[in-house]
């Protein structure tokens, strides 16, 4: 039987990283959006189809107009996520585009998707997806804001209640769930400090043998460095 493979998680939480795990242990994940650069030099490895999807019913679902730029800077709609209720009222109108993304990615035995709007519309995707499989990529919350907060021009404020928004959704789907399908959580500071035994672990979830050669785009892919949250952090003001 097919598995999917649906990663969750806050953006800069460690789902890239992940990602490139599943690919090294040969999951064909639909990873192509995303290019390469300096806070992500081997891409961002997002599914372009889920990214679209995704954004799609993030502006359906608002209860008022999401703002796409702020200066000359671009801002993705992930940073206004819905109610869980607003998400589930898109679900006849988005169906037959979630179920064609299935249906052209599913073809392998081993498949998977990223995008990390895809922790808030979860619910949508789960009737198509056969035996699916979820990864949940945590990271410290403080240091995932700050790193939101450089690297995406947010406030401080608001990217810390996006990511605790985020982590209760995700919280709200495992309680929901947890007992019908696998799930595996994985520590961002961890992927960093060990990512082959972080490999293992994923190994294990997907059923794959981690050979000498998987290994070796593994350690290719994540360079391993130590990963300590902050003791604290101050803002300007």
């Amino acid at each position: 039987m097919s598995k999917a493979f649906a990663v969750l998680g806050n953006a800069r939480s460690g789902t890239t990283l992940v990602t490139g795990i599943l690919q090294a242990l040969g999951v064909n994940m639909d990873a192509d959006f995303g290019k390469a650069g300096k806070n992500a030099p081997k891409g961002f490895r997002e599914s372009l189809a889920a990214h679209a999807i995704n954004t799609e019913i993030f502006e359906l679902a608002a209860k008022e107009p999401i703002p796409k730029q702020e200066g000359n800077h671009w801002i993705d709609v992930h940073w206004w996520p819905p109610e869980l209720e607003d998400v589930l009222a898109q679900k006849d109108k988005m169906a037959p585009k979630i179920e064609e993304f299935v249906n052209t990615f599913s073809t392998h035995d081993l498949w998977g998707f990223k995008n990390p709007k895809t922790t808030i519309t979860i619910d949508l995707f789960l009737p198509y997806l056969e035996n699916p499989h979820f990864v949940v990529t945590l990271r410290n919350p403080l240091t995932n804001a700050i790193a939101c907060h450089e690297l995406f021009k947010i406030s401080f404020s608001h990217a810390f209640w996006v990511i605790n928004y985020y982590n209760y959704r995700i919280t709200q789907f495992y309680e929901k769930y947890k007992d019908q399908y696998p799930f595996i959580f994985v520590n961002f500071e961890e992927i960093r400090n060990d990512p082959v035994e972080t490999a293992r672990h994923l190994a294990n979830f997907t059923g794959v043998e981690l050979n000498r050669a998987k290994i070796k785009e593994v350690k290719k892919f994540v360079v391993k460095k130590r990963a300590t949250p902050p003791l604290c952090w101050q803002s300007d003001n």
